[in-house]
């Protein structure tokens, strides 16, 4: 502006000494240098004022100058003072008012953003990690659900193997059971006598082996086979379930030790009836050990109750818990709880095993010992099943389809070893045959009950 104010007076000064009428041609003609950084507000008036075809005298021009100048000033000094503002809006999650229930796929949290359950979330899902997935199908700090974990390119026919991996395998066992479970009350119809404890554990495991079975025809809902939900209480129930088994086999093999004290009472009275023949313990020593049995079985009827109670607080936590913190830490104890538990049961069975071994008769001892070995691995793949899921919530990266597949079959070989304490693998070809079984039937109903030790060697 300062230098466009003193070449206009002196253009004006030029006009009025010369005391003419500048044409308006010539005023056209002449050319004006206005600053290209001027307002466009001050280009336009200056470009009229010399277009207009005439000369304004120079008190007018000063100031309708003046008022435009002014106008100019106060423009920039408005333009200078206003803040520059960013309209870029930042989307902060809130899925409490806009989504409360995250399509119904997870669960709303304190922060507003949705955690997603297994199945619904690619990218928290098992055997998913971030050099395989797609930062497209992370939804950590979402405030929704809307995407499923087999939209990840491979996934579906991945998991799909799985599933039918484990339940073909589920599905053999349990049909397997179902026979066990009508030979044996068809057995003991023919000899007239009930083993209630041997009936309720083969059912329950019948029950565990198809529960499983159903868990293979979904994956935590990713396939839609499943209400989500549901899916959730029975894939952790199915814990319970492996509880309950161990502890019905240890009442079934307390059943044998009692077959065993029936066969010693027998003894006994041969001692008094022959002279000379003398027992291999006293009944004395039998029955104090044989109540150290029943005080350990109360036992683990105790942590069977408690697991429960801790089963429900693990699906409170999961379909409910709107903390992050809350559901990581319970989530972690629940794995421990199991994992310390499978240990004490194992350890604790192992001492029994061996103090009570004493007992059993020699032509007892080689199959007790085979329950004993088949229990064992039971408890110690319970272990790393256990052990191998605190691992998988403490780092999902480190999951793989390998893993999986290593987790489902330790779970296989857990049912398995359970299984082949009612239906030895290397007896199946007498189980299944049906002359033997026929000829089984036929001993057991001539024989009647007189024939307990044969009739329990059959359980075995």
């Amino acid at each position: 502006m300062s230098t466009l104010v003193p070449y206009l007076q002196m253009s004006h000064t030029r006009v009025l000494e010369a005391g003419v009428t500048v044409p308006h041609s010539q005023v056209a003609r002449t050319p004006l240098k206005v600053p290209q950084s001027e307002s466009c507000i001050l280009h336009h008036n200056l470009f009229t004022f010399y277009r207009s075809g005439h000369l304004l005298t120079g008190t007018t021009m000063l100031f309708r100058l003046s008022v435009i100048i002014s106008l100019c000033a106060l423009v920039m000094a408005q333009t200078n003072d206003t803040p520059s503002t960013n309209h870029t809006t930042i989307y902060e999650s809130d899925c409490n008012t806009r989504n409360p229930y995250c399509d119904g796929r997870g669960v709303c949290m304190n922060d507003g953003t949705c955690r997603c359950w297994y199945g619904r979330d690619p990218f928290r899902f098992f055997g998913t990690n971030q050099e395989t997935s797609s930062s497209a199908f992370n939804t950590k700090g979402l405030d929704n659900c809307a995407l499923r974990a087999d939209v990840i390119p491979g996934f579906r026919e991945a998991y799909t193997n799985i599933k039918i991996y484990q339940g073909v395998f589920f599905g053999l066992l349990t049909l397997i059971m179902l026979y066990r479970v009508i030979l044996e009350y068809i057995i003991s119809f023919s000899r007239g006598s009930s083993d209630v404890v041997t009936k309720y554990t083969m059912i329950l495991l019948t029950f565990l082996c198809l529960w499983v079975a159903i868990l293979s025809g979904d994956f935590f809902g990713a396939f839609g086979t499943m209400d989500v939900k549901a899916y959730y209480v029975m894939y952790y129930f199915k814990d319970n379930l492996f509880l309950f088994v161990f502890s019905a086999l240890l009442f079934h093999w307390a059943e044998l030790y009692y077959a065993s004290i029936r066969k010693m009472k027998k003894e006994e009275m041969l001692r008094k009836i022959k002279p000379g023949y003398e027992p291999n313990l006293q009944m004395e020593d039998i029955l104090l050990k044989i109540s150290l049995v029943s005080k350990f079985r109360f036992g683990y009827v105790a942590v069977c109750a408690l697991s429960l109670l801790v089963f429900v607080g693990m699906i409170l936590f999961e379909l409910r818990g709107s903390s992050y913190g809350g559901w990581a830490s319970y989530t972690i104890f629940y794995y421990s709880f199991y994992t310390g538990v499978w240990i004490l049961f194992s350890i604790g069975y192992i001492v029994y095993g061996l103090r009570l071994l004493q007992i059993i008769p020699e032509v007892m001892r080689g199959k007790i010992v085979i329950v004993m070995i088949l229990m064992a691995l039971f408890a110690l793949f319970g272990i790393i099943i256990a052990s191998t899921n605190i691992a998988f919530h403490a780092d999902n990266t480190a999951i793989t389809l390998a893993s999986l597949y290593a987790l489902a079959t330790m779970t296989c070989l857990m049912a398995f070893s359970s299984v082949n304490v009612f239906i030895p693998i290397w007896d199946w070809h007498r189980w299944l045959n049906p002359r033997v079984i026929r000829s089984m039937i036929r001993s057991t109903a001539t024989t009647g009950n007189t024939s307990g030790m044969k009739t329990q060697d059959v359980v075995i």
